[in-house]
Parts: structure tokens; C-alpha cells; sequence
């Protein structure tokens, strides 16, 4: 008997040590513990412009895009993206070796999401040849690959014989509208004042039955289209005309009007980083994508058809791309829809967690008017476009079961 009770005793202390260990081994101070990222890429407040540069419809590679002290080339694609740390209006240029520059507004709205986009595209033109115009002989000019926008440099105009150059080229889009152009033109020597008016001459596309009503002559000042007065319509030489007293940048065409008529959105892509039930922290790069353009909703020639009725199939042709030109100096690049790559950088998340980060296209519909001069009234003429924004992004995060935050939800 007493041997049985030794051997109780000694399973019974063995029994209790081998509790004693698996108690200890289930303590929190062994529980692993997620890496937590206390600078998170993703968390911080950035906004991006992004957009493609061409010339015609080309894409153009190392145009230097420049805003508020950031600045960018554009890639061989022609794409490029700026980092901008608050929401505002920025003057973004476009600057390249043998181009036109251009200005053009960016606008990041209140409430634009973070890591968001808005969409900037700009078509560059290359400066047309330069010409010599003589002191004692009257001079036309004009850019030979347009030839919209006429010149005529009386004799006595400048007082040497100067090499000048008329170059046609598409102004960058402006927050607020002023004007749709039919030309806008790069003079130089810039500032090159005449001793005698110049007449600038704008061709109307189509026959003089029809023409634009409201036709502006306005210059480049600063950031700003500066309005200087009428471009009248002569109706014997068909063209819009005005006097220029000196080089600058000069734009003729119609003022226009734009109200909204709705916007929606677009899945894109999405990005998702799961580094659930690890616990040391992980990087890796989000790259997306972006809707960028714009496109008129109908067929433009159509819907002329419809509100003007007796013009021939010919101006109804050439008023239609008359128009569609006008509007593109208001979107500073060609109508058309397309993808280009949309970064974020690279993204950090915790130990134990997923992320998830969706893009969506803003896509926005809008109204454009102008007036027309027609059967001896002024007609109101309103189309529907639909414009590619840019991008929201929404970033979700899940924690596991050993992050502090298990559950996650909705970052931004």
C-alpha cells in the first residue's frame, strides 16, 4: 500500500508541472504582437494631378510640367503626375525646347478625397517657321500647317525688316469659362510693338449664312485671358476681324457658357495587400490606372442638323468641326478616351492586417453653349460632353485578430 500511494504522489506532481507549463505557455505576455506602421504612405493628405501631354496626337515625351513648386517630365507615353499636399486652383505650365507654352488650371475641389486625382492634359504645338517681314512692303502671314488666323502687316508697320513667327497652337483649359477659341496665336518677338495697325483675319469655317455671335479678341495676361474687344464679323470676306497693335499672345472666338448636368463613377481597378496572420509590417507599390479625355455625347453634325435646318450638308461638315475645335480650346486637348497609370507610391500596412484600395473614374456631364448669327437672329446652340476628372480612391482596412484595431473598416 505504501508503494501505491508513492507512486500517486508521483504522478500527481507530474500531472500538476505539466499543467503548470502549458498554463504558461498560453500567457498573453507570449501572445505574438502585430508590427504597427506609425507612418503610413496611404494615411497621408496628397492629392495628384495627372494627365498625358501630345503634340497633335502624338504622345510627347520630356515636357516639363511645373506648379507651386513641384515639377514633373513626362514619360515616353507622354503621362506624368504631380504631388500636391492641399486642395486649391493651380497654374500648371507646360514647358519644352521649340513648343508654344502653355498655362492651364488645375482645380482639386473640397472634398476630393485623399490619394484622389483630378485629370490635366494639354496638347503642345511646335513654333511654326519664321518669316521676315520688310519695313517698306505690306506682308501676309500665317501659320502654313493651320492657316485658320491671317496677318496683314501693311508696309511701315516695323520700322527694320524682322523675322517673326505666327504660330496657331490650343490654349490650356481655365477654371472659369471666358471664351471658346477659334484661334489662338504665339507672336514673336513678343512685345514687338507696330507703328501701324495690324489686321489679324479669323476664316469662318462655313459659308456666311451661319457664324459665331459674341466673337472676342482677347490677349494672354499673366495666368488670364484679358478681353480687348470685338472680332467682328465680315460677312463679304467671311472672317472675323480685328487690329493689333503689338505681339503677345492673342485668342479670337466666341464667349460660351457650361452648367452642370450630372456625374457618376466607373470601377477602375483595385489594389489589395493582404498581410493578414503576419506579423512583421509590409510594403508594396499601387499603380492603377486613369480615365483621362473627354468625348461629345451624339454626332455634333447631327445635332447642328437639327437646330439648323437650311444650311447644306457641306457647312453643317465644316461647322461641326469648326465647333468641335472651338470646344477643345476649352479642354486643351483632342476629344478622345483612354487609360494611362495612376501611382499612389508605395503603401505600408500592419502586421495582421489587409488593405484594400479601390479607384474609381469620375466621369462628369456638362452642358456647353454658344450662339450663333443665323437667318438674321441669334440661335442658342447647347451640347452635352462628358469629361473624365480623375480618380477616387477609397482605402479599407481589416485588422486580424491580434491587430488593436481587429475589424478594420472604411479608412477614407
Amino acid at each position: 500500500m505504501k508503494k501505491k500511494n508513492l507512486w500517486s504522489a508521483v504522478l500527481a506532481m507530474g500531472l500538476a508541472a505539466t499543467l503548470s507549463v502549458g498554463f504558461v505557455g498560453c500567457s498573453d505576455d507570449d501572445e505574438p504582437t502585430p508590427e504597427i506602421v506609425t507612418d503610413n504612405p496611404l494615411d497621408k493628405e496628397v492629392y495628384y494631378i495627372a494627365g498625358k501631354v501630345t503634340d497633335g496626337s502624338a504622345a510627347l515625351e520630356g515636357v516639363e510640367v511645373s506648379t507651386s513648386g513641384k515639377s514633373a517630365k513626362t514619360a515616353a507615353d507622354g503621362t506624368y503626375q504631380l504631388a500636391m499636399d492641399k486642395i486649391g486652383t493651380y497654374v500648371v505650365t507646360f514647358a519644352k525646347d521649340g513648343y508654344v507654352g502653355v498655362s492651364a488650371d488645375a482645380v482639386i475641389l473640397s472634398g476630393t478625397p485623399k490619394q484622389g486625382s483630378i485629370s490635366l492634359s494639354q496638347a503642345l504645338t511646335s513654333l511654326a517657321t519664321p518669316v521676315t517681314v520688310s519695313a517698306d512692303q505690306d506682308t501676309i502671314v500665317y501659320d502654313e500647317r493651320t492657316h485658320v488666323a491671317e496677318l496683314a502687316v501693311p508696309a511701315g508697320a516695323v520700322k527694320e525688316d524682322t523675322e517673326i513667327t505666327m504660330t496657331e497652337y490650343l490654349k490650356g483649359a481655365k477654371a472659369e469659362a471666358d471664351h471658346a477659341s477659334l484661334s489662338t496665336i504665339n507672336c514673336t518677338p513678343d512685345g514687338l510693338k507696330f507703328e501701324k495697325s495690324v489686321e489679324v483675319t479669323v476664316k469662318n469655317a462655313t459659308s456666311n449664312a451661319i457664324s459665331f455671335a459674341d466673337v472676342k479678341h482677347f490677349v494672354e495676361d499673366g495666368n488670364a485671358w484679358k478681353e480687348m474687344g470685338t472680332a467682328d464679323f465680315d460677312a463679304d470676306r467671311n472672317v472675323y476681324a480685328c487690329s493689333l497693335d503689338g505681339f503677345s499672345n492673342h485668342s479670337f472666338g466666341p464667349v460660351y457658357s457650361v452648367s452642370d448636368a450630372g456625374s457618376s463613377t466607373e470601377n477602375l481597378s483595385t489594389v489589395t495587400i493582404d498581410n493578414l496572420g503576419k506579423m512583421a509590417a509590409a510594403e508594396q507599390e499601387v499603380t492603377g490606372k486613369q480615365k483621362i479625355g473627354w468625348e461629345i455625347q451624339g454626332d455634333l453634325k447631327q445635332l447642328l442638323g437639327s437646330a439648323f435646318s437650311a444650311l447644306s450638308g457641306s457647312d453643317l461638315e465644316s461647322l461641326a468641326n469648326q465647333l468641335n475645335a472651338a470646344i477643345t480650346s476649352t479642354k486643351g486637348s483632342a476629344a478622345g478616351v483612354e487609360e494611362i497609370p495612376f501611382s499612389l507610391g508605395t503603401a505600408k500596412v500592419d502586421g495582421d492586417q489587409k488593405v484594400t484600395i479601390d479607384m474609381k473614374a469620375k466621369k462628369n456631364l456638362s452642358s456647353f453653349s454658344v450662339n450663333f448669327n443665323y437667318q438674321g437672329r441669334v440661335v442658342p446652340f447647347s451640347v452635352e460632353i462628358a469629361t473624365y476628372a480623375g480618380v477616387s480612391t477609397t482605402i479599407t482596412k481589416e485588422g486580424g485578430a491580434s491587430h488593436p484595431a481587429h475589424g478594420g473598416g472604411v479608412a477614407q
